[in-house]
């Protein structure tokens, strides 16, 4: 942190060498309402780009804001090339005619922002951007803030200053890809952000932030990020500008890399930044990536550790950090367990490549986990993988996982989730009491699900895969927030208690073509919300299939781990008993089939809430009405007075 260098081009140097083209400026040019100006950097420190001698030039086409004598901002381009270290700037698009107050000269701003203005008294209000891009031995376009100020409303060079300085972080390792760096002063100093910069002629800038700024500025090295060299006499160096300010308390760098793997330095001492130099921290800092046999950890307490695996084997209880586990719930059996009290201390996780399969509860109560980076080889997330994590908020599945399974993410924080495309099977329970609020099931996923969000009391929206043929048993039990729901075309049966308890469920709808056939006990019970719902047509007298519960499944034992889903489940009719006890706003139910609807189970209660104030039975044609009016559990339980012919509204 000693080592400082002093960029070396002075702003007199650079003055004198654009003088000539100066002077060669038209008195033409210089009556147009548009004046072009001629720019200059102070010192070396001053652009977008710096050489190995750490002199800065502009950029072709390089941006500035300029005020022309007045409040109003104009955007200005450089005429000039690559490698110019000052030249010619001109008027981008031309205003004919605006409001604006005059000033006594004129101000410029880089980089250009649209929003950049200015008050009477020459105050800027600028916001600072608080990601820079990563440049090669440099800084990135646009992270370097200047301004300039001339000498009375007919000079036209404009001489930029800058706010701020540079710092240097030279970094090696093997096989190491920095995926950014981020950079905060220990004592909550403002680095970007909405800001207040004052300026006048000949004296040096300075830079105000508002009290809502941010206290962290970010060097984003792309999506591929930066490789590293391996040298640490020749490392890799990264170039962050911050504002000319002093780190009471020192300041903390963040590196994380392209395996999630994240690195921290800091240095605790008082360190002053001044305007207009480059600041190495030294020596190099040498850093290490993720192996295909260890699991990187950081805990709640700061502290960090590698956990070693044997490698090709799943990541599971067995395996990391055992612990003793009650399997039918997911519950540690002893709370006074070493490795469970390490779990719980886990703040972040990361699995490395080559890992396929996360087994059984292999990160079960990882209570204080608030994020997890997952590799592109993982193909499927087993029982319990995540159970009980109640501080992960959300996370990135990777593209290649197939198999979700039983309560792989049961009683865990999600409250969002992107479910990728290729996902297949949903196991029993996978996102059960969780807070998620939406969620999107691809059409990849076929088969069923089952108990899938039950208990997911936010749960407000759901898109269902095109290609499931089952609601199974308490996939939407107590979703209290679930407004509305379509049900796709290929949904063959609705099982028991599917929408219990869904209070706010005010609409459902069937797809066109709806195939389906059976609609199981109380599975709409207590849908206080529900007041009207169309059944399609395809629900008649089909005869139902064997269970086989495992079938297109090639491994018993896998389907049953992550919870495979077969053929409908046997039944007998059409309505279960108890259907809609319980929707107490129910006041029409409209049947589109020809077919008159078996009920099943009628001890459990009829399907229709006939003792509703105001309820109908509405069916297609009085054909139909008359085999209803003698049918059994029908005409003679509610009545005929209930039961009518009708279509349902437009609107429905």
């Amino acid at each position: 942190m000693r080592n400082v260098f002093t960029l070396a081009l002075l702003s007199f140097v650079m003055m004198m060498s654009c003088t000539k083209e100066r002077e060669e400026l038209s008195a033409q040019d210089q009556q147009q309402e548009f004046s072009k100006f001629y720019a200059a950097t102070e010192t070396a420190g001053s652009r977008i780009f710096a050489d190995v001698n750490y002199k800065l030039y502009w950029t072709e086409d390089d941006r500035i804001t300029i005020f022309d004598g007045n409040t109003y901002p104009l955007q200005y381009k450089f005429l000039g090339e690559t490698g110019d270290n000052c030249g010619e700037f001109d008027v981008v698009k031309p205003v004919g005619y605006h409001t604006a107050w005059s000033m006594p000269t004129n101000y410029a701003v880089y980089p250009y922002d649209k929003n950049t203005s200015i008050a009477y008294d020459g105050t800027i209000s600028y916001i600072v951007p608080t990601t820079q891009a990563y440049a090669e031995n440099s800084f990135g376009l646009g992270a370097n803030l200047m301004v300039a100020v001339t000498d009375g409303v007919d000079d036209k060079f404009l001489a930029f200053k800058n706010l701020g300085s540079c710092f240097e972080f030279p970094l090696y390792g093997t096989g190491v890809k920095v995926m950014n760096i981020e950079f905060k002063g220990n004592n909550g100093e403002k680095l970007a952000g909405a800001s207040k910069i004052t300026a006048a002629h000949g004296q040096e800038p300075t830079i105000t932030f508002a009290d809502d700024a941010t206290e962290i500025l970010t060097l984003d090295c792309g999506d591929d990020g930066v490789l590293l060299s391996e040298d640490a006499d020749n490392p890799t160096k990264f170039w962050i500008v911050v504002p000319a300010i002093t780190f009471e308390k020192g300041f903390t760098i963040t590196i994380t890399d392209t395996n999630g793997i994240v690195t921290e330095k800091s240095v605790d001492s008082s360190v002053t930044i001044e305007r207009s130099k480059v600041q190495s921290f030294e020596p190099a800092l040498e850093l290490e990536t993720i192996q295909s046999n260890q699991v990187w950890c950081y805990y709640s307490d700061g502290e960090s550790e590698i956990i070693d695996f044997e490698e090709g084997e799943p990541i599971s209880l067995e395996n990391f950090l055992p612990i003793e586990i009650d399997e039918e719930n997911l519950q540690p059996t002893n709370q006074d367990d070493t490795n469970l009290k390490t779990r719980m201390n886990i703040k972040s996780i990361v699995i490395p490549e080559g890992v396929e399969e996360l087994g059984f509860g292999a990160l079960a109560y990882c209570t204080s986990l608030e994020s997890v980076k997952l590799p592109s080889t993982l193909k499927a997330i087993g029982m319990g993988a995540f159970g009980g994590c109640s501080s992960l908020k959300s996370i990135d599945i990777p593209i290649g996982v197939k198999v979700l399974g039983q309560l792989s993410f049961g009683l865990s924080g999600l409250e969002s989730v992107n479910i990728p495309l290729g996902v297949e099977r949903i196991g029993f329970g996978a996102f059960a009491e969780t807070n998620l609020k939406k969620v999107v099931i691809p059409n990849s996923v076929t088969g069923g699900l089952n108990s899938t969000f039950s208990g997911c009391e936010h749960l407000e929206e759901v898109v269902l895969s095109e290609n499931i043929v089952e609601l199974g048993n308490y996939s939407f039990e107590n979703c209290k927030s679930l407004k509305s729901i379509i049900i796709p075309a290929n949904v063959e049966e609705i099982e028991e208690c599917v929408f219990e308890g869904c209070e706010s469920l005010e609409d459902v709808k069937f797809a066109e073509n709806s195939k389906l056939r059976l609609i199981f006990n109380y599975s709409f019970r207590n849908c206080t919300s529900l007041t009207s719902i169309i059944l399609p047509a395809s629900l008649t007298d089909v005869e139902a299939t064997t269970n086989e519960a495992f079938a297109g499944s090639t491994d018993e034992a896998e389907a049953d781990e992550y919870g495979g889903v077969g053929t409908p489940v046997a039944g007998s009719g059409d309505l279960g008993g108890g259907v809609f006890v319980g929707c107490t706003n129910l006041k029409a139910v409209y049947s589109l089939s020809d077919k008159i609807l078996k009920v099943e189970n009628p001890t459990m209660g009829h399907p229709m809430p006939y003792d509703n104030e105001g309820f109908m039975f509405y069916v297609p044609n009085a054909d139909v009405k008359a085999a209803y009016d003698v049918a059994e559990s029908w005409g003679q339980i509610m009545g005929t007075d209930r039961i009518a012919v009708g279509t349902p509204p437009a609107s429905e």
